[in-house]
Order: C-alpha cells, then structure tokens, then sequence
C-alpha cells in the first residue's frame, strides 16, 4: 500500500513538472506606444532578427515587435530559477545606495552572469542575451568606475562580432559607442554610429537616430563646425516635410544654441515647433529650446525652460527618451524656479521608478545623481 502511495506521488510529481515544463514560455517585454506603458508577452520566439523578435501565442498566433520598442526578453530555460535571480541582482544594481553599494550589487550581478553562462545548454538565444546583459552591466558599471571601461569596451565589441545579427546589435552597438566617446576615442564612436546607419536590416528609425547621434558626438566633444556640417549634408535629398528633415533643423538649431547664437536657435526652433507635426519632433524640438533657454542661466530664460520641458512632459511625451530628458529637467527647475520640492521628487522619483525609461541616458543620471 504504502509503495503504491509512494509511486503515485512521484509519478503525480513527474506529471507536475511535464506540465509546468510545457506550459514554460518566453516573455517579451517592450513599451507599447498606443498604451504609452510597458507591455509582458508572453509566447514562444519564432524568429529573431535585427529589426524585429516574432512570437507564437498560445492561441497561435504570430505577433511582432520592433526592437526598437523592446525593453528585456527572459527565455525559457530550465534554469528559469537562476535566470531570474541574475536578473534581480542586475537590477539592484540601478538601486543601489552609492557607488561602493554599487560596485558590490555589480560584483555579483557579474558572477551571477558568468555563472549562467556556463549552465545554460539548452538554449542558445538565452546564452546570447546574458552574454548582451553582461556586457552592458559592465557598461553601466563603467560610468562609476573607469576600471571597467575597457573590459565592458572588449565585452560589447565580442558580443558584436558573435552575434552582429542578433536583436540586441543596435542596442550594443549605440553603447559600445558612448564608451568609446567616454574614452575619448571620437573617431572610434562616429565609426560605430556611421556603420548603424548604413544598415538596411534595422529599423529606419534606428538608422536615422544613429546618423544624428554622430552629430551629437561631434557637439558634444565642441566640434560644432564638424556637425554643422554633417548635419548639412544630412539634410540634401530629405523633402522638407520630412520629420527627418526637422530633426535635423533642430540639432543645426542646437550648433547654433552651444556656440553662443541663441537669439538665432531660438527662432529656427520656434519655426520648427510652427510647422511640425509629429509628436516625436516635437518633443525632441521642446526640449532642445528649453536647452537653449537653460544655457543662458537668467532667471527669466530658466522659467522659460521650465515651460518648454512642462509641454513634453504633459503632452508630447510619446517618445520615452525625450521624455526622461524632460523629466530629469524638471526635476531641477521645479525646484530652482517654481521653488517646489515636492513636485521636483516627483518628477525624478517617476524617472528612477518608471520601467519605460529603464536604460535611458537620463535615467542613469538621476540614478547616479541620488546615488552620491
């Protein structure tokens, strides 16, 4: 009696884990634009690509997101347990205190990574991913602790020749560049941006942010003769109405902006917000004249830039990155100008928390900023 208890029990458990087994998905998470929030998939990926992931519902159906909208992927594996335990320790690592808590949570976020690499056998897709997150914690690792440039430089540039037609290629090729633009090699970044935007196999607009990234590199690093002029050649051949014509208008606007003529980037702006239309544009241009307000420091012009990052924030928020640059500003002019605490924390603690800005460049300022 007794053994046939046993044996039910052991076959009842093997049944269980059949069943959970199969009932195993992989899950993508993106932002939804039309939603404006962050959407859980669940499904199993059929196919990969630099443009896109597709996915099989439950019920069957094949459904496709842009990579340019995807914020993680957890793959089946199982080592489900182990997977999702790396990955809360990558994310203290954004909730860390300050940098020595930091560089504890990164130390085990790495070994956790390292460790998972060589236990993964079952799932080639989720081998490459953890090979992609560890390189961009090393990365994220770098802006606090220059010992790690050069390793994480190393670490994206193997990941991108391994897997130069994964989804994740955009994302470690725009990072890969930043690091070398941190190291100061300029030449090395606009390579890297240069070769994005000659890809046809990513999203257009991914090839086109990457063309006006090279021009921010160059604005940032005061070459604004250098951008003017790439940003120049940019604009030949792009019809007028074009939103990549306007973009380019507005960061020819931002040369003249750094280079002391605000008077004339305040008024190609103000023509820009005149006639555009789409909201991306007009986000991107809002916050690049509350730039140019902010740059000349007078009380007046700062309340004027108040405004101007209020409009993306309220209204032209569709963009996620412009809008984590609004709300990063406005976390310091609430409280400078409008002399209001409380609603600066709001808009930095919104920053910090929210998963839609997971990863922006405004994001880990905030977060390195309260981490001090």
């Amino acid at each position: 009696m007794l053994r046939r208890f046993v044996f039910a029990l052991a076959a009842a458990a093997m049944a269980f884990v059949t069943v959970s087994a199969s009932r195993a998905q992989d899950e993508i998470r993106y932002y939804d634009r039309a939603k404006k929030t962050e959407v859980a998939a669940k499904g199993t990926i059929s196919e990969e690509t630099p443009a896109q992931i597709a996915y099989k519902t439950s019920g069957g159906r094949t459904e496709k997101v842009s990579v340019s909208d995807v914020i993680d992927v957890q793959y089946k594996t199982r080592k489900s347990l182990e997977y999702r335990d790396a990955l809360r320790k990558d994310d203290r690592v954004d909730q860390a205190k300050d940098g020595a808590d930091r560089r504890k949570a990164g130390e085990a976020a790495i070994e956790a990574y390292k460790k998972l690499t060589e236990e993964i056998d079952d799932s080639k897709l989720a081998q490459r991913h953890i090979q992609f997150r560890l390189a961009r914690l090393l990365a994220r690792l770098a802006d606090d602790d220059p010992t790690q440039l050069e390793p994480a430089i190393q670490a994206l540039q193997k990941f991108q020749g391994d897997h130069a037609n994964a989804w994740q290629t955009s994302e470690a090729a725009k990072t890969l560049a930043r690091l070398l633009e941190k190291k100061g090699d300029l030449a090395g970044a606009q390579k890297i941006y240069a070769g994005l935007a000659a890809r046809k196999d990513i999203p257009k607009e991914v090839r086109q942010q990457a063309d006006l990234l090279v021009c921010k590199a160059l604005i940032d690093n005061n070459q604004h003769a250098a951008a003017e002029q790439k940003l120049q050649d940019l604009s030949k051949g792009l019809p007028a109405d074009d939103p990549q014509a306007l973009r380019v208008q507005v960061y020819l606007a931002d040369c003249l902006s750094v280079s002391g003529k605000a008077d004339d980037a305040e008024k190609r702006l103000q023509a820009i917000i005149a006639k555009a239309t789409e909201p991306d544009v007009l986000a991107l241009t809002y916050n690049t004249l509350g730039d140019c307000y902010r740059r000349q420091a007078t009380p007046a012009d700062l309340d004027k830039a108040f405004w101007q990052y209020l409009w993306v924030d309220v209204k032209y928020n569709q963009d996620r990155q412009e809008h984590a640059r609004a709300l990063y500003y406005l976390s310091k002019l609430f409280d400078q100008v409008r002399k209001d605490p409380a609603r600066a924390g709001e808009c930095r603690k919104r920053l910090v928390d929210d998963k839609q800005f997971a990863g922006s460049e405004y994001q880990k300022r905030a977060v390195k900023e309260e981490t001090k």
